[in-house]
Protein backbone atom coordinates (compact mmCIF):
# COMPACT_ATOMS: atom_id res chain seq x y z
CA UNK A 1 0.00 0.00 0.00
CA UNK A 2 1.32 3.42 -0.96
CA UNK A 3 1.97 5.78 1.90
CA UNK A 4 0.84 9.37 1.36
CA UNK A 5 3.63 11.87 0.88
CA UNK A 6 3.74 14.17 3.86
CA UNK A 7 5.60 17.43 3.59
CA UNK A 8 6.05 19.94 6.33
CA UNK A 9 4.60 23.31 5.47
CA UNK A 10 5.53 26.48 7.27
CA UNK A 11 2.69 28.48 8.81
CA UNK A 12 4.18 31.64 7.33
CA UNK A 13 4.39 30.04 3.86
CA UNK A 14 0.66 29.29 4.02
CA UNK A 15 -0.06 32.87 5.17
CA UNK A 16 2.04 34.14 2.23
CA UNK A 17 0.12 31.85 -0.16
CA UNK A 18 -3.19 33.20 1.18
CA UNK A 19 -1.97 36.78 0.76
CA UNK A 20 -0.92 36.05 -2.83
CA UNK A 21 -4.24 34.37 -3.65
CA UNK A 22 -6.25 37.23 -2.14
CA UNK A 23 -4.24 39.66 -4.29
CA UNK A 24 -4.80 37.51 -7.39
CA UNK A 25 -8.54 37.51 -6.70
CA UNK A 26 -8.60 41.22 -5.84
CA UNK A 27 -10.04 40.40 -2.42
CA UNK A 28 -9.61 43.05 0.22
CA UNK A 29 -9.13 42.35 3.93
CA UNK A 30 -12.83 42.80 4.64
CA UNK A 31 -13.78 40.12 2.07
CA UNK A 32 -11.31 37.72 3.68
CA UNK A 33 -12.66 38.46 7.15
CA UNK A 34 -16.25 37.99 5.98
CA UNK A 35 -15.41 34.59 4.44
CA UNK A 36 -13.58 33.47 7.57
CA UNK A 37 -16.44 34.59 9.83
CA UNK A 38 -19.07 32.85 7.69
CA UNK A 39 -17.13 29.61 7.30
CA UNK A 40 -14.97 29.30 10.40
CA UNK A 41 -16.62 31.57 12.96
CA UNK A 42 -13.61 33.86 13.28
CA UNK A 43 -12.41 36.96 11.47
CA UNK A 44 -8.68 36.21 11.55
CA UNK A 45 -6.49 33.53 9.99
CA UNK A 46 -4.45 33.35 13.18
CA UNK A 47 -7.32 31.65 15.03
CA UNK A 48 -7.63 28.84 12.48
CA UNK A 49 -6.15 25.46 13.18
CA UNK A 50 -3.75 23.97 10.61
CA UNK A 51 -6.47 22.07 8.74
CA UNK A 52 -8.72 25.13 8.52
CA UNK A 53 -5.87 27.37 7.39
CA UNK A 54 -4.94 24.95 4.61
CA UNK A 55 -8.62 24.63 3.69
CA UNK A 56 -8.93 28.41 3.36
CA UNK A 57 -5.79 28.53 1.20
CA UNK A 58 -7.03 25.67 -0.99
CA UNK A 59 -10.43 27.34 -1.38
CA UNK A 60 -8.80 30.54 -2.60
CA UNK A 61 -6.57 28.59 -4.99
CA UNK A 62 -9.64 26.86 -6.44
CA UNK A 63 -11.30 30.15 -7.40
CA UNK A 64 -10.82 31.45 -10.94
CA UNK A 65 -9.10 34.77 -11.53
CA UNK A 66 -11.32 37.83 -11.45
CA UNK A 67 -10.28 38.45 -15.08
CA UNK A 68 -11.49 34.97 -16.08
CA UNK A 69 -14.87 35.61 -14.45
CA UNK A 70 -15.17 38.96 -16.25
CA UNK A 71 -14.31 37.34 -19.57
CA UNK A 72 -16.88 34.57 -19.03
CA UNK A 73 -19.57 37.13 -18.18
CA UNK A 74 -18.66 39.18 -21.23
CA UNK A 75 -18.82 36.13 -23.51
CA UNK A 76 -22.08 34.97 -21.94
CA UNK A 77 -23.62 38.41 -22.45
CA UNK A 78 -22.52 38.43 -26.09
CA UNK A 79 -23.97 34.95 -26.63
CA UNK A 80 -27.27 35.96 -25.02
CA UNK A 81 -27.55 39.12 -27.10
CA UNK A 82 -26.69 37.15 -30.25
CA UNK A 83 -29.36 34.51 -29.56
CA UNK A 84 -31.97 37.21 -28.88
CA UNK A 85 -31.34 38.73 -32.31
CA UNK A 86 -32.08 35.46 -34.11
Amino acid sequence: MKQPIVTEVSFWDVIADIDAEMTRLSWDIEQGKAYLKANYGTHTRFRLNDEQLLGFRDYLISLPDKQVISLKLCLKTKLLSYSKRR
